[in-house]
């Protein structure tokens, strides 16, 4: 059994994606649309989505403007992003559970945002919480490889990561 040739672009092996183009030569210039198929890191995922992946809360991530405030291994992160008034990084905590952890006076709309992220539903329009969850990593992912390519997270740093997530959870480049 032979081994598949590999397809190395620009010194870049990208055997594993999987490209779609098209070409409108009609238009002035020309546009091409290309559409490529990556598979998402694992590696990512578990930087997103799970409890061992919590550095990207720091603040040389996405942790000077948003707080992991509690996780659940089927619903990832919830999320506070944070606003002049409520920065939980920059806040005592108001006592310590029997295990020794933090408890955090609420948020405003916590109670709703928790109510809805616990039953799987959307966050409240307009509000500052959000879910960082295997949907939100894999759109973060997306983002990622249409601005900096296929090996972008190999290559990438704490602020392409905080770039592509405020992307995915706000639609936009909000801080940084």
């Amino acid at each position: 059994m032979s081994e598949s040739k590999r397809i190395i672009v620009f010194g870049k092996d990208i055997t594993d994606a999987v490209a779609t183009l098209r070409i409108d030569a009609d238009t002035s210039p020309p546009t091409v649309r290309a559409v490529v198929e990556v598979p998402v890191d694992p590696d990512w995922l578990s930087v997103c989505s799970e409890p061992s992946g919590c550095e990207v809360f720091g603040r040389d991530h996405c942790g000077y403007w948003m707080h992991g405030r509690e996780h659940s291994s089927t619903r990832g992160w919830l999320c506070w992003e944070h606003d002049d008034e409520h920065d939980p990084h920059e806040r005592d905590f108001d006592a310590e559970a029997v295990d020794g952890s933090p408890v955090y006076e609420p948020l405003p709309g916590e109670a709703e945002a928790r109510a809805c992220w616990e039953a799987g539903l959307p966050m409240p329009a307009g509000g500052r919480w959000h879910v960082l969850d295997r949907d939100a990593a894999c759109r973060a992912f997306a983002f990622g490889v249409a601005v900096k390519g296929v090996d972008w997270f190999q290559g990438g740093d704490a602020t392409d990561y905080d770039v592509v997530i405020q992307l995915a959870l706000l639609s936009e480049i909000r801080y940084g």
